[in-house]
């Protein structure tokens, strides 16, 4: 589900729209967001109600800053509910236009194919004034990897000026697919998948920035997955890639798959075409294909079997000790790969001495658990990477700068 609506400063919604695919509503295309409200509390832990012609439906949100908050949605009926993760940005009217989006774009997208199981897609276009695009983009389905895919695609209409909605349809292969396109800004827009019957996904589209060769990999960089393995249970890792400019690479990663936990470091190289494609191919028999955005930043799918979609972005210049990882936070959960992984918003405070003071709401199968409270320890070594423990429980492994989480194992 993406979505637009807007919100007057004094707890109201005033309106929107929203596309929704999948479960028991089935198909919901350009549908109204007939007002609401939400409510934020000093802690910046809040709700938003959006009330829709099937009922409201409730999210909890950590807002952090506007061009990065957190949702869950609350499962009010337990194990016949519905709950899930995601992400709120603030969007700029004055770039709903053909104009302001002209240009390269990475785009990643992550869901189900029509079968029910994992897909995941990373790849580039470049939009003409007209909103026409061409590109080229990798697809993991369900480990059947189809490499470099030529894809066009054009609008259907015109940008709604409201709240920033366009229909779009994509050629690939010879099938046609839509989706429905929300501009966030000139530098990005989300989207989702509604055709009927067809495969249940949404996607990311970053703005791309300078040239691209080798030397776009340049230094450390953090980066963060999730999905579903290939034996049907989640998969997710952070860690630390670093590159030299000349195409080798190291990656060391946290992974958490099919609930068992463990460490790897890797080496390999890597080759950036002018287009920002780029294979990164380890010793261990393991390819990346990636598109980038920037230096050290771009989505990424690997050639194993099920299908995660990645992230990486520049990390900041260490070394990283207590003191780094100090202050307030809020953040949450990825979107999860399987039905049975819970979600979470969260708001902790970091003394910088390796102590955490954790506030989180939490949904799930079991529905959701509001102002929940735990303390935890934490130890950052030189590289950015943090264990967060309770007693002697591994709760997650944290990267600076930008902190990212490996599923938290409460």
């Amino acid at each position: 589900r993406w979505g637009s609506f807007i919100a007057d400063g004094n707890g109201n919604i005033t309106g929107g729209v929203y596309d929704h695919n999948g479960g028991s509503l089935g198909l919901q295309i350009d549908q109204p967001i007939a007002g609401g409200s939400y409510s934020i509390s000093l802690n910046g832990f809040g709700t938003i109600t959006l009330n829709t012609a099937n009922g409201p439906i409730t999210f909890g949100v950590a807002t952090g800053t506007p061009v990065n908050m957190r949702i869950i949605h609350f499962n009010e009926n337990g194990s016949n509910g519905s709950w899930g993760s995601g992400a709120i940005r603030q969007q700029n009217p004055s770039d709903f236009n053909r104009a302001s989006l002209v240009g390269n774009w990475a785009l990643g997208i992550q869901g189900f194919n029509p079968s029910g199981t994992p897909r995941a897609i990373a790849g580039t276009y470049q939009e003409d004034s007209q909103g026409n695009i061409a590109g080229v983009e990798d697809i993991n389905d369900s480990g059947t990897v189809l490499n470099d895919e030529p894809f066009t695609g054009s609008p259907v209409g015109s940008i709604d000026q409201t709240y920033g909605r366009v229909t779009s349809q994509i050629l690939l292969n010879g099938k046609t697919y839509t989706n429905a396109v929300y501009v966030v800004s000139a530098n990005e827009k989300l989207l989702v998948a509604i055709d009927a019957g067809g495969a249940l996904q949404t996607g990311n589209n970053l703005r791309q920035s300078g040239s691209f060769n080798n030397g776009t990999m340049n230094g450390h960089g953090i980066t963060r997955a999730a999905g579903q393995s290939g034996h049907g249970g989640s998969n997710v890792f952070v860690g630390l890639i670093t590159a030299d400019g000349n195409g080798n690479v190291t990656a060391k990663l946290d992974q958490n798959k099919d609930g068992v936990l463990g460490q790897s470091t890797s080496i390999g190289t890597y080759s950036v075409a002018s287009n920002s494609r780029t294979v990164i191919s380890f010793t261990d028999g393991s390819t990346q294909y990636a598109y980038l955005v920037g230096p050290n930043e771009g989505f990424a799918i690997s050639n194993g079997g099920g299908a995660s979609l990645g992230f990486f972005e520049p990390q900041s210049a260490g070394p990283f000790t207590n003191a780094s990882f100090s202050g307030e936070f809020l953040g949450g959960t990825l979107p999860a790969g399987i039905s049975s992984v819970n979600t979470f918003i969260e708001s902790f405070l970091s003394d910088g001495n390796g102590n955490i003071f954790d506030t989180y709401d939490e949904s799930g199968s079991n529905g959701t658990n509001l102002n929940q409270q735990a303390v935890f320890t934490y130890s950052v070594d030189s590289t950015g990477r943090m264990l967060v423990m309770s007693g002697a429980n591994t709760i997650g492994i944290r990267s600076e700068e930008h902190t990212s989480e490996l599923q938290s194992l409460r």
